[in-house]
C-alpha cells in the first residue's frame, strides 16, 4: 500500500514535466536522425548556446519574457514547471540560426529588421479538457528603402481530453481514465507532442512566408 501511495505521489510530482523541442528541420543525406534532419555537426551549431552571425538581419523581441518559449497551466500537478524553455533556444535564436545556416533560402539584398510582437505557446488544463494554443505576430522591415515587407499573424488551438485529471484517473485500479486518455494519445499525442507540433508549425509557417517576402534574385 505504501509503495502504491509513493508511486502515486511521484506521478503527481513529475508526470507533468514537458520538454519543448521546437526546431526547423532540413533534409540531409548525412543525417543520423531523419526526424531531426541535421548532421551531427549541424546539430551542435543549432544548440541553444550557439551564436550565429547574421549581418543583414537584426531580430528584436518585444515580448515580455523572451526566455520562456512555452507555458502550461496545470489543474492538478501544481509542482510541475509552468514556464518552459526550448531545447533549441529562444524564438530569436531560432530565427537567427535558420537564416545563418541557410542563407540561400533567404536572399536578402539589404538589411532587414525582424520584430517579434507576440509569441504565446500555451497548454491550458482545466481538468475536463486541455486547450493547447499558439499565437505568433512578427513583422519584417527593410532598412533601405524603409518599408514593411511582411506582417505575419498566426493563431491555432487544439482541444483534447489529455489532462491531469484523466491521467490521475488512469492510475486508478479500475483504469477508468485509460478509456478517455489512450484514444487521445493515439490520435493527438500528449501535451508535450501538441506543444511541440503547434510551435513547430507556427515557426515553419513564418519562415515560409519570410522566404516569399524577400525579393527574388
Amino acid at each position: 500500500m505504501k509503495k502504491q501511495l509513493s508511486l502515486l505521489l511521484i506521478s503527481f510530482f513529475f508526470s507533468g514535466c514537458i520538454a519543448l523541442r521546437v526546431y526547423v528541420p532540413h533534409s540531409s543525406p548525412k543525417s543520423s536522425d531523419p526526424l531531426r534532419g541535421f548532421t551531427e555537426e549541424e546539430q551542435e551549431d543549432t544548440s541553444a548556446n550557439s551564436k550565429p552571425s547574421v549581418p543583414f538581419v537584426t531580430v528584436e523581441d518585444k515580448t515580455e519574457n523572451g526566455e520562456v518559449f512555452g507555458r502550461r497551466s496545470p489543474s492538478l500537478f501544481f509542482l510541475s514547471p509552468r514556464n518552459l524553455e526550448n531545447h533549441y533556444g529562444t524564438l530569436p535564436q531560432l530565427i537567427e540560426k535558420e537564416i545563418a545556416l541557410n542563407p540561400g533560402l533567404y536572399p536578402a539584398k539589404s538589411k532587414y529588421k525582424i520584430t517579434i510582437h507576440q509569441f504565446s505557446l500555451l497548454a491550458n488544463d482545466v481538468c475536463y479538457k486541455n486547450i493547447t494554443s499558439v499565437d505568433l505576430h512578427i513583422t519584417v522591415e527593410s532598412e533601405k528603402p524603409k518599408k514593411q515587407i511582411l506582417d505575419f499573424n498566426y493563431s491555432d488551438s487544439l482541444e483534447s481530453r489529455v489532462t491531469d485529471c484523466t491521467f490521475t484517473l488512469a492510475t486508478a485500479p479500475a483504469f477508468v481514465g485509460w478509456v478517455i486518455y489512450l484514444p487521445y494519445l493515439s490520435f493527438r499525442g500528449n501535451r508535450e507532442d501538441q506543444l511541440n507540433q503547434m510551435g513547430r508549425i507556427a515557426v515553419l509557417t513564418f519562415f515560409e512566408k519570410l522566404r516569399e517576402s524577400f525579393p527574388k534574385k
